[in-house]
């Protein structure tokens, strides 16, 4: 993954209810360092990146776009994408953009709103975004929140998925 910085936190958040919430603040306290020389972040939604936004200190203002990193998914709004680029935005002094899409919206369809300048000009920052924050999430809650079908959630406890990444699923040895 070539990653560059990892910041572990102590616990079991299928045992501590506490532990999302020190994920949290430990992302929280590292969005200011990350965004040193960024101008485009691009965040996903969730209950843990809604949670991160909560607590980011607020300080002198940044010069950064925040964009979600994804399309809209059904749930709570507070958690949706669109939503907590507008939370990163107003705590790190940014300007945020909507990404008016669902979810789920065929290849074909998605292609005919690109011509639409809002969504044409959100989609430019998406894939020119320096930094990308995003949550990962039990496979089958996000299979379960995604309304996926009974016989996919199967294929996807049959192929070992135990995590989920921005619409995608992952076992123990990679993409499940």
């Amino acid at each position: 993954l070539n990653v560059q910085r990892v910041c572990v936190v102590p616990g079991d958040a299928d045992l501590d209810d506490s532990v999302p919430g020190a994920v949290a603040r430990a992302a929280a306290q590292q969005v200011r360092f990350l965004l040193q020389d960024a101008k485009v972040l691009a965040v996903s939604g969730g209950e843990l990146m809604a949670l991160t936004a909560q607590e980011i200190a607020v300080a002198v203002p940044m010069d950064v776009s925040v964009v979600p990193g994804q399309c809209c998914m059904p749930g709570s709004m507070r958690m949706q994408a669109n939503a907590v680029a507008e939370a990163f935005a107003e705590k790190l002094g940014g300007q945020s953009r909507m990404l008016y899409l669902p979810e789920g919206i065929p290849a074909s369809a998605a292609e005919g709103f690109a011509y639409v300048p809002q969504i044409r000009e959100t989609l430019e920052l998406i894939r020119a975004a320096d930094v990308l924050f995003y949550g990962i999430d039990r496979a089958m809650d996000a299979a379960q929140r995604r309304s996926t079908g009974a016989a996919e959630r199967e294929a996807l406890l049959r192929s070992g998925a135990q995590a989920e990444a921005m619409g995608l699923y992952f076992g123990a040895k990679g993409a499940a």
